[in-house]
């Protein structure tokens, strides 16, 4: 045994330490001032009383002395005193000569005067002092029967409160929705018989708890802990008053109220996220955002009517989702028409942004959606929308189907994807039953649950709603086309799909002595291009935004979640027509750097 219990007394309150060979005056000093905040480390005298006499330890070395010595006369205590430098005598200490050595540096001694937590003057003993707000704590649990009307939330934190309060460390053996079991943590290694059982009342989630065994008495000298076991609800709840006055706390000044007022410590971490769960749980919060400008809902009425759909992850700092919506223009390139940033992909938020788009798309047109198999789309499209069809990009079910099939046989795989490719973009029935045999051709499992699971109407070309079948005329072994031009079809189904004449088609307008052009589809025309694009989008001013927002009125980011899986390593996904990056070398045919070497160098000879 290598340390003592020493007694510190001070204004008629005590408290109680374990000091070793290695303790140093100072840490003593810090612990003291630790629990009465009201004391300073540099105002403060620690003396030794030896009967009538009495002794200032001002070193490391006296402090360290008292413990040889008590230890040499078997003393399992060290009575000590503190008082302010200046003052003409000592304060005595009303509980006895000494305590026990199960008392622990937390067991305050309640006698006239209460331990302060913040005075005006450290220095001024006349001062009206305040209690500490975590006084309140050691009162949790008293008795069996006590009832928790909170339920099983309230019993966590109340055991987080008073266990900070009494400085015990403990931990929890059973956590159940309808009961809780903790124990001391000392209760192996020093035999602690502190423990209690708590369960629900009405045996249904959501129902007050009650303490049906509570052993509160602590036979252990206690863990002697800096920084308790606490969460970010609890720092949360201690500090969500001050947050909403000032969102913009620091994380330093979190913790440094924690110490004053409650006398523990917390880390940096559990004060940020303390914080950013009051803001979180009392600030207004960013749930979701509709963006659709005039300019473009006005000029998507000289798109085709197709629109695709898509989300995307967002990796600023405020995370999220982002929901586009896009079209077609002339030129095949990307026509926006309207996003939404949301909080989470769900099917609820999926459902909003198609009632908002709903709101600024012309019905008079039938719409096509193009979009991936995710089941949120494919489930509120036709609740939304129910006039409309909805397909599948072909570019995600290649993906799909190439998933299928082996890693290691690459030419294999083209050779498959060549026939669904020829499946999607079949014209006609014909051509796409010839197609889809050679597919089921395929001994692949994988492969063929998948286009089972896909209904061909999804996918398939000539089903899109645009697309009629055309009879048509057969001469021996040779199948001659049959066009309309009064109703601008073609039995090969080319000029319905395009939008414009086939070369059978062409033939038959020039045989007529008519101009082509005249039988395309106003969409690609110029016009329709100038007009999609003739309308401006003015930016937004901001000459009437006041310089400063008050804190009640700023919108916090939204809710997330983290992402599953572990962080991609790559910064961004490479377009199609990026140029990659080479390394640069030095070519060994021609001593050149360059990005090849000898073997695939250009100009070797062959």
């Amino acid at each position: 045994m290598d340390s003592v219990i020493a007694s510190v007394c001070h204004n008629e309150a005590s408290l109680s330490f374990c000091i070793g060979l290695r303790s140093t005056l100072m840490d003593l000093k810090d612990n003291i001032c630790l629990n009465w905040v009201q004391l300073s480390s540099f105002t403060i005298e620690i003396i030794q009383k030896f009967g009538e006499q009495q002794k200032v330890l001002q070193s490391d070395f006296d402090l360290q002395s008292a413990v040889v010595l008590s230890l040499f006369n078997k003393s399992p205590t060290l009575d000590l005193y503190v008082y302010h430098r200046g003052e003409s005598s000592i304060s005595t200490c009303h509980i006895g000569e000494s305590s026990s050595s199960s008392c622990h540096r937390s067991e305050v001694v309640p006698v006239n005067q209460p331990v302060v937590t913040s005075v005006t003057d450290y220095d001024d003993p006349n001062v009206v002092k305040e209690p500490l707000k975590s006084a309140r704590w050691l009162g949790f649990f008293h008795s069996v029967e006590q009832v928790f009307p909170g339920g099983v939330n309230q019993v966590c934190e109340d055991l987080m409160k008073y266990h900070a309060a009494n400085d015990y460390a403990y931990k929890v053996t059973r956590n159940e929705k309808l009961w809780i079991a903790a124990c001391c943590a000392n209760n192996k290694k020093n035999k602690c018989n502190w423990h209690m059982y708590v369960v629900s009342c009405d045996g249904v989630e959501g129902s007050p708890f009650i303490i049906k065994e509570l052993n509160n008495q602590h036979t252990c000298d206690g863990g002697f802990i800096n920084v308790p076991h606490v969460s970010k609800k609890l720092i949360s709840s201690l500090i969500k008053d001050e947050i909403k006055q000032n969102p913009k706390k620091k994380t330093k000044d979190i913790m440094e109220q924690i110490r004053r007022e409650y006398v523990f410590d917390i880390s940096r971490y559990y004060a940020y996220a303390g914080k950013r769960y009051a803001l979180n749980m009392a600030c207004q919060k960013f749930v979701r955002l509709f963006i659709a400008f005039g300019a473009c809902i006005r000029g998507f009425n000289y798109c085709r009517p197709l629109i695709f759909m898509d989300a995307t992850h967002l990796k600023s700092k405020y995370l999220g989702h982002m929901m586009a919506a896009t079209g077609l223009n002339r030129d095949n390139g990307i026509y926006p028409l309207s996003y939404v940033v949301v909080s989470f992909e769900t099917d609820a938020n999926w459902k909003w942004f198609m009632e908002q788009l709903r709101g600024v798309v012309s019905h008079q047109r039938q719409l096509t959606f193009v979009s991936d198999r995710g089941s949120r789309l494919v489930n509120q499209i036709p609740v939304v929308f129910p006039g409309a069809y909805h397909g599948w990009c072909y570019w995600h079910m290649t993906n799909n189907v190439n998933a299928c099939l082996s890693k290691s046989a690459k030419t294999y795989n083209n050779y498959v994807l060549k026939f669904f490719e020829k499946c999607a973009y079949a014209n006609t029935h014909v051509e796409f039953k010839e197609s889809w045999d050679d597919l089921m051709l395929v001994k692949n499992r994988k492969l063929q649950e998948y286009l089972s699971r896909a209904p061909v109407d999804k996918w398939e070309e000539r089903e899109m709603p645009i697309v009629f079948m055309v009879t048509t005329e057969a001469y021996g072994n040779d199948v001659h086309p049959s066009v309309d031009l009064k109703e601008k079809t073609c039995s090969c189904n080319c000029w319905k799909i395009n939008g414009f004449p086939c070369a059978h088609d062409v033939r038959c307008i020039m045989g007529n002595g008519v101009d082509p052009y005249e039988y395309v589809e106003d969409y690609f025309t110029t016009k329709f291009y100038r007009e999609s694009y003739s309308r401006p989008i003015h930016p937004v001013h901001t000459v009437e935004r006041p310089a400063t927002i008050s804190p009640k009125y700023v919108v916090h980011g939204p809710k997330v979640l983290p992402q599953s899986g572990r962080p991609s390593k790559k910064k961004r996904i490479p377009n199609t027509g990026s140029i990659p990056k080479k390394n640069m070398r030095t070519c060994g045919g021609y001593n050149e750097l360059s990005t090849h070497n000898r073997r695939t160098c250009p100009k070797k000879q062959m």
